[in-house]
């Protein structure tokens, strides 16, 4: 017996099984750490295309209320020219038509006067429809009202609009009581059982 103690037969075989239980631990940390990667990735992705498909649903807002601006301009260059109005007030007639064309189109119009100068704003509030808690995108846009000194063509040509305030926002929500942890080791071709 003493002489079974005392040989080194079977010494490695321990080392090894050690040398496995460490590398078992190891490959477990990184596949633990792989799925969730995989599922912050998947967050990430849904929660960049809601962004993009938000601000595409803002370029094209931007792009509707540019045409109207543009529309009105050249109906306002169009009625200097036939003299239906004095080349004085053409910003004041600019200014009625942008107003009264914008709130028909559904949007909200500000003018706010001080002793130096006019301004228009237009607020924009665009929300996405398809989420659960949908992201909400708030803009305050300034009017450039062209100069009554300014040639037809730089009335024409002047920038309609600029952005004065950009926002991204999203309601709060309330998270659940409990926090539910999936099981990593699941087998995700499984059906999971449901107790009811």
């Amino acid at each position: 017996m003493i002489r079974m103690l005392r040989s080194e037969r079977g010494s490695t075989s321990i080392l090894v099984v050690i040398f496995m239980i460490v590398l078992m631990i190891f490959g477990l940390s990184i596949l633990t750490t792989s799925i969730s990667n995989t599922r912050l990735a998947e967050k990430k992705r849904v929660w960049l295309s809601e962004y993009y498909l938000l601000e595409g649903y803002t370029a094209r807002e931007l792009a509707m209320l540019d045409n109207i601006i543009t529309k009105n301009k050249n109906e306002t260059v169009t009625d200097l020219e036939n003299s239906l109005i004095d080349e004085d007030a053409r910003s004041q007639v600019y200014i009625k038509k942008i107003i009264e064309d914008l709130e028909n189109q559904g949007y909200w119009v500000s003018l706010l006067e001080s002793e130096l100068e006019k301004e228009l704003v237009v607020y924009l509030e665009i929300k996405e429809n398809d989420s659960e808690i949908p992201k909400h995108l708030s803009l305050d846009l300034k009017l450039i009202i062209p100069d009554d000194l300014l040639s037809d063509d730089d009335f024409l040509n002047n920038a309609n609009f600029e952005i004065a305030g950009h926002t991204e926002w999203q309601k709060p929500f309330d998270f659940e009581e409990s926090i539910k942890f999936e099981d990593p080791f699941e087998n995700p071709f499984e059906e999971p059982i449901v107790n009811e």
